[in-house]
Parts: structure tokens; sequence; C-alpha cells
């Protein structure tokens, strides 16, 4: 036969166990509104850090999209090489973006920027030192514009990630531009003058 606990006893551990299940749930919930606080923080993005993700979004499809056509019809060494590590580096640039986007609850565009297309149609009908030219040019002028961007996102962006998001990346870009400023400069020693008319003077 089992002993039944005294009566004060039970009453005793009758009353821990309501307070432990009230102390459980009471942290429980706070957990939960905490997370829910956080979500809410995160949810309520700046224009100018929303903005931001967008067009780095937006500048990344461009990039990968273009060089993935220098591969097909760039005729110079220093281009295609470049293009390769265009694809490499501005896929993973959009990994990363997407992942903090997300922590964020910020979708991604994924449409492409509205100007691509015509880009595309207009590299499409280049090739060879005509196409590397025009490649040249639009990397020379994408990067300049992204490195202009995250230097001002990592100096006065409104949310820590993001920021630190934008300073981590910017010395990719940097050299990504210095890189195609040296290309630019190759290809321009490159081209010979054309020839000058020496005709004596008139009269």
């Amino acid at each position: 036969m089992h002993r039944l606990f005294p009566p004060t006893l039970a009453a005793v551990l009758g009353l821990s166990c309501v307070q432990l299940y009230a102390v459980n749930d009471a942290a429980s919930r706070g957990g939960i509104v905490e997370r829910e606080a956080s979500t809410a923080a995160n949810a309520r993005l700046a224009p100018d850090d929303v903005a931001f993700i967008d067009k780095v979004g937006e500048a990344g499809t461009a990039e990968i999209a273009t060089s993935k056509l220098a591969l097909k019809q760039g005729k110079g060494k220093d281009v295609q090489d470049f293009a390769g590590h265009m694809i490499e580096d501005h896929q993973h640039l959009a990994d990363k973006l997407t992942k903090l986007a997300r922590g964020k609850k910020h979708a991604v565009p994924p449409q492409s920027p509205a100007d691509l297309k015509a880009t595309m149609t207009r590299l499409s009908g280049l090739k060879d030192d005509a196409f590397d030219a025009a490649y040249i040019q639009f990397q020379v002028t994408a990067h300049q514009d992204a490195v202009h961007l995250f230097e001002k996102e990592a100096e006065s962006g409104n949310d820590l990630d993001i920021r630190q998001f934008a300073a981590q990346n910017l010395p990719l870009l940097q050299a990504h531009l210095h890189a195609i400023q040296q290309i630019s400069a190759r290809q321009l020693r490159s081209v010979k003058p054309l020839p000058t008319d020496h005709k004596p003077p008139a009269g």
C-alpha cells in the first residue's frame, strides 16, 4: 500500500508545480515577444537601406549577365579572365546579399534593372575588339557607381548589419574597379593612332 503525502506537503508541491509552470510559461512568452520585437525591428528598414539592397541586387544581376556574354563574345584574355572573376565574385556577393535581406524580412528584387535589356542588346551585336571595348567601358562605369554606393552605405547606412555588409565588401569592388581600369589603360595603349595627313599648308 502506497503511503500518501501529508496534505501540507502535497499542497506545497502543488503550489511549486504551478509556480514553476508559470515561470516557464512567462519565459517562453518572453522569448517569443523578444523574437517578435527583433523581427519587427528588422522589418522597419529605412528607405535608404532598402534602396541599397535593391540597387546592389540589380547591379549584381547586370554584372553576371554581361560577363557571361563576355565569355562568349570577348576576345582579349584579360577581358575573359576579368569576366570569369566577375561571375564568381558577384554570384558570391549576391548569395550574401540574399541572406542578409532575408534576415531583414526584405526580398531582393528578382527583376533585372530596367536598362539591362538595352545593354545586353547592344553588347550582343558586338564581337571581338568592339565587344571588349564596350564591355570594358560598361564595367568601368558600373564599378565606379558600385564603389560610390558602397562607400555611402558604409559611412551613413542606418542599419548596422547592412552598413557592415557594405564596409566588408567595399574592398572587393575597389579591387574590381582598379583591375578594369588597368585593362582599359592597356587597351588604349594598344590602339594604333590614325595616320596623320601631312599635306603642305595652302598658299
